[in-house]
């Protein structure tokens, strides 16, 4: 079960010490994560796992991803991460797992380049 302030769209699992500041006016409760999020609401920053899980300003973090030109962010409950040659998304679905979303952003024809040219330069 999930607890929400209908005025800020704020989500919280059952547990959360914010639930106690919504308003009477103001609350709302869902069954299920999916039908909040479809409704425009956001998970609270104390119950986002995946805030809890990674830290989105960690030095060490910034530098390997810098390093191998990936990027990533933390958005409404999803980690995004950007390659040279896919994306991808991790967030929470149902009965509190996780799900993967993976996608590739080159087409066929630049992995054949890049296969040519690796192949060349051995």
């Amino acid at each position: 079960m999930y607890f929400a302030n209908s005025q800020s769209k704020v989500l919280h699992y059952a547990g959360c010490h914010h639930i106690d500041r919504i308003s009477d006016i103001n609350f709302a409760g869902f069954d299920y994560i999916e039908d909040a999020r479809s409704e425009g609401y956001r998970l609270c920053k104390c119950c986002d796992p995946m805030i809890r899980k990674i830290h989105p300003h960690d030095n060490d973090m910034i530098k390997y991803c810098k390093s191998r030109a990936i990027s990533y962010q933390v958005i409404n409950g999803e980690l995004r991460v950007l390659t040279p040659f896919s994306e991808w998304k991790a967030y929470l679905g149902n009965n509190s797992k996780y799900d993967l979303y993976h996608k590739n952003t080159r087409g066929k024809e630049y992995m054949q380049i890049c296969l040519r040219r690796s192949a060349i330069s051995y």
